[in-house]
């Protein structure tokens, strides 16, 4: 059983609430083998009494289905203090024993909501509305996302207001639906390499990520059958679903039996994550590391057929690899020259995350790919989406629109995520305010402040009952103004900073991202996520009147999109949402300029 009490809303009004209580105690008792604290058993004793009193102020209520300490599976003991079933509204109610709310009160309630809407099956076709409730305030009554903010006294006005019109919801078959939510990509590591099978997420069915993964082994049963030789390129936004795929695509994959596949990463930090979490080094392998042994060395050739590069936008150009490996040949005509090599047959597969390419070597972008397929000595055909064509005009392509993953799954339901954001780096904030508006309505939040302990006591507020999620102080590695302030971004204290467990350890470890204590770069967080981070601005990049980057680099190309490019990975990490802090010790004049900036792109400011 995953809640603690369930019944009408009569049942409730006429059953003692020291019986109530006591059943919420042994459901605790049995979920954390340990009893209430003094201060969650006066939680429940305001909860049940206000409640009781509201729904008996509600004519025709007696039916409606009332459920408490709904604990979320899979969500590491989340759960809403009481779901009410007003006829055909799911109602998601938070209380908070505190005389005014605060930001993290109104997100965590809004958060409910809409994970209910989004993965819970028997509430999914019906309106799921957050209500707000502070038992010990008199006389408040505010909107909130499509639903309410009230003090006890007005709670009646707000069930009244937000219940539907339509057949009572049943409270058996309510509780009898699925919640099935998104895993990270962490935790969908595990269960893949634990041989579990992932959550059926809608969301990424709306992705096409399993037809997608169909796809592929089609391809490579072909590949293998008829003697050929492909290049994929998988695009997508941040989040939606490109490693996943890559992941499952190679655990799954085999011919006869037999495994065929390889996942390589450009992506170190993202390696030592995943290897951290699931303490093994074979699933997940080093890209650089597979090219010196294979491709620079290249005394033997790779036992595999396949190989899947995840963040193949981050492949060494010549000049790169002639830097760092004494080689001539950019990393994408190494790994089809390999490919060529094989006997018989061999399938290269791209991930690829476009406007994220933020090393030297890099900035060449996927015209390299395009050149490796002209020089592989043998034909390969070229799968891509629609908008990749043009690159590739001279070499055999096969164009196909399942190749380009267009739904983040990071944000939920917060589509336009990618959308915004792209017009913020673009310079055009009154449009991505327009889309912030829309963002804020799916439960996306966006704040910015220049307090720093301000965004640390909002997102440790915001997930205090919820000891899973992860939220941490993220940087540019650019970034010359923070040390002063106790934000060591520098070269040599990332360096020393143990990427897997600021990942991965729980939020009482001092080397979690939880204490807030050590920050990581653009180049620690590419591909991974949190539910929360703060973004620390940094003194390389400002705003006069359109973007400036302040600090350059050594790039061939074009040194100002790297410092884009950073931000666009840094602001793109968030599931729930970002928090960026303007420090004091920005250039002059830019902590105002750059709050202009973001208040009209859609921020609000934390107070």
């Amino acid at each position: 059983m995953v809640w603690g009490w369930a019944g009408s809303a009569r049942e409730l009004r006429s059953t003692e609430p020291s019986i109530i209580e006591a059943l919420l105690g042994e459901q605790h008792q049995e979920n954390y083998r340990q009893p209430p604290a003094a201060s969650q058993q006066l939680a429940w004793s305001h909860e049940i009494g206000c409640l009781s009193r509201s729904l008996g102020a509600v004519a025709d209520s007696d039916d409606w289905g009332v459920v408490l300490e709904y604990e979320l599976p899979f969500e590491g003991g989340r759960r809403p203090d009481a779901i009410v079933l007003a006829r055909d509204t799911v109602l998601a109610l938070e209380f908070k024993d505190a005389a005014l709310p605060t930001p993290a009160h109104r997100d965590q309630t809004r958060a409910y909501a809409r994970d209910l809407a989004e993965y819970h099956s028997a509430s999914r076709s019906h309106a799921v509305r957050p209500i707000l409730t502070l038992p010990s305030a008199v006389g408040i009554q505010q909107a909130l996302n499509g639903g309410r903010l009230s003090s006890c006294d007005l709670l009646p006005m707000a069930l009244r207001d937000l219940a539907g019109s339509g057949p009572q919801l049943q409270l058996d078959q309510w509780l009898r639906g699925s919640y099935e939510p998104l895993p990270t990509l962490i935790e969908a590591a595990r269960r893949v390499f634990r041989d579990e099978a992932l959550p059926h997420i809608r969301r990424a069915e709306s992705a096409g990520v399993p037809r997608l993964l169909a796809w592929l082994h089609d391809l490579v049963a072909r590949a293998s059958a008829n003697g050929e030789r492909h290049l994929v390129l998988i695009t997508g936004v941040p989040g939606s679903g490109k490693t996943l795929v890559g992941l499952q695509f190679v655990h799954e994959s085999g011919i006869e039996g037999r495994p065929t596949a390889l996942f390589l990463s450009g992506n170190d930090p993202l390696v030592d994550v995943l290897q951290d979490a699931l303490a093994n080094k074979v699933f997940v392998r080093r890209m650089h590391d597979f090219i010196l042994e294979y491709g620079v060395r290249g005394k033997v050739l790779p036992p595999n057929h396949v190989v899947v590069f995840d963040e193949a936008q981050r492949a060494w150009d010549v000049e790169r690899m002639q830097e760092k490996k004494g080689h001539p040949r950019s990393e994408p005509e190494v790994l089809l020259q390999l490919a060529a090599a094989m006997p018989g047959w061999g399938v290269v597969i791209g991930l690829v995350g476009e406007g994220q390419e933020i090393y030297l070597g890099e900035e060449a972008g996927l015209a390299q790919w395009h050149d490796a397929v002209r020089k592989a000595g043998v034909p390969f055909t070229t799968h891509l989406p629609a908008h990749l064509r043009g690159t590739f005009e001279s070499v055999p392509t096969a164009v196909n629109d399942a190749l380009n993953l267009t739904l983040s799954l990071r944000t939920h339901r917060a589509d336009r995520t990618q959308e915004w954001l792209a017009a913020l780096i673009a310079g055009r904030p009154a449009e991505a305010g327009r889309l912030a508006a829309l963002l804020e309505s799916d439960g996306y939040a966006m704040w910015v402040t220049m307090d720093l302990a301000a965004a640390q006591r909002y997102v440790q507020g915001r997930y205090e009952e919820e000891p899973t999620k992860r939220f941490g102080l993220l940087a540019s590695s650019k970034a010359r103004n923070l040390r002063a302030l106790g934000i060591d971004n520098e070269f040599n204290a990332t360096r020393r900073l143990k990427i897997g467990p600021w990942f991965n350890a729980p939020p009482s470890d001092t080397r979690s991202s939880c204490q807030l204590q050590e920050p990581v770069t653009e180049f620690q967080c590419q591909g991974l996520e949190l539910d929360m981070p703060i973004v620390c601005w940094g003194d390389d990049l400002g705003w006069e009147n359109g973007w400036k980057a302040y600090r350059q680099t050594r790039a061939a190309h074009d040194s100002d999109q790297l410092r884009l490019n950073s931000y666009r990975v840094l602001m793109s990490r968030g599931r729930d949402g970002l928090v960026i802090y303007l420090p004091p010790t920005l250039r002059e004049g830019q902590q105002g300029e750059l709050l202009e900036l973001l208040l009209e792109a859609g921020f609000s400011r934390l107070p």
